[in-house]
C-alpha cells in the first residue's frame, strides 16, 4: 500500500469516489479523525502522484459530516459510450450527497449537489454545495444506507439505512426497509411497490451495494431484529418491474458482518 503526501489527518466513516471516469482523481468528502471530531472537508487526490492537491472548506460543512453516501453524475457521458441503453438527461450534474449526521449529532435531511470545475491546470475544483428541491416524497434522514447510481433509469437509488430516535426511556434505532428513486431529469422522489423478499423486509442498515445495468446487489447488512445479513440480494429497478429476489449460493457464507463495500 502507498501513503499519499499532503493528505488531510486519518478519518472513517468518509466517503471517497472517482467523481469522472476521465480524471485521475479521487474525491474525499467528510469522515471521523482520531480526535473524534467530524470533518467537513474536501480534498482531491491526485492518482498518479499519490498526493493531496488541495483541502477545501466549504461553508456549508463547518459542522462536518459523516456516515453519509455520495456518487457522482459526471461519469454518466463515458458511460454511455459503453452502454447504449444509457441516455443521459440530468438537471443537474456533480457529486451528489445523501445522509449522514453532523458533529452535534444530528441526523442531516434533503439531497444536496457539489458543483465542481476544471481549472487550468486540469485539477477538480470544488465550488459550491448546492440543496437540491426535489418533488415527491423524499427519504427520512439516515446514515449507514446504499446510494447507487443507475446510469441505464437515469436516476439514484438509496436502500435501507437507519436512524436514531430518543426518549426519556430509552434510545432507538429505526432501521428502514424498502428503497427510493430520485430521477434526475426532474428531481422527483419516488418509492416503487417492489415484492419484499425475507431479505428487505426486516430492514437493512450498514450494507454494501453495486450496479448492475438496472440491478442493484445488495450483501450484508444489520437487520431491524438485530441480526446480521448473510444474504445476497438482487434488487430489479427497470421500471416494468420492480422487485427484491434472494440469491442462494451453493455453499452460503456464514461470516457476519456489515459496513463493508462491494464494486
Amino acid at each position: 500500500s502507498r501513503r499519499g503526501n499532503g493528505l488531510e489527518a486519518d478519518r472513517f466513516k468518509g466517503e471517497g469516489i472517482i467523481p469522472a471516469q476521465d480524471t485521475a482523481n479521487i474525491l474525499i468528502y467528510g469522515g471521523i479523525n482520531e480526535k473524534e471530531e467530524y470533518l467537513g472537508s474536501i480534498q482531491i487526490v491526485n492518482l498518479q502522484t499519490y498526493s493531496g492537491q488541495q483541502t477545501y472548506k466549504l461553508p456549508e460543512d463547518l459542522d462536518g459530516i459523516a456516515y453519509h453516501r455520495i456518487v457522482s453524475t459526471m461519469e454518466l457521458e463515458a458511460k454511455k459510450r459503453v452502454d447504449k441503453l444509457i441516455e443521459v438527461e440530468i438537471k443537474k450534474d456533480g457529486v451528489y450527497c445523501f445522509g449522514g449526521k453532523n458533529n452535534n449529532g444530528q441526523f442531516l435531511e434533503g439531497l444536496k449537489v457539489l458543483n465542481l470545475e476544471t481549472n487550468s491546470n486540469g485539477e477538480l475544483v470544488p465550488r459550491e454545495w448546492i440543496k437540491l428541491k426535489t418533488e415527491g416524497v423524499a427519504p427520512r434522514p439516515r446514515v449507514n444506507h446504499s446510494m447507487s447510481l443507475l446510469p441505464r433509469l437515469n436516476s439514484i437509488c438509496i436502500v435501507g439505512g437507519y436512524i436514531s430516535t430518543h426518549n426519556r426511556q430509552s434510545d432507538h434505532n429505526e432501521v428502514f426497509r424498502g428503497i427510493h428513486i430520485l430521477n434526475l431529469l426532474n428531481l422527483n422522489w419516488y418509492q416503487p411497490q417492489i415484492l419484499l423478499d425475507e431479505g428487505l423486509s426486516k430492514g437493512l442498515s450498514g450494507h454494501c451495494s453495486t450496479v448492475v445495468g438496472s440491478k442493484i446487489y445488495i450483501f450484508g447488512g444489520l437487520r431491524n431484529d438485530s441480526r446480521y445479513s448473510t444474504d445476497l440480494l438482487e434488487i430489479e429497478t427497470d421500471q416494468i418491474r420492480v422487485q427484491c429476489s434472494l440469491i442462494k449460493p451453493r455453499k452460503p457464507s456464514s461470516a457476519r458482518r456489515s459496513e463493508q463495500r462491494m464494486i
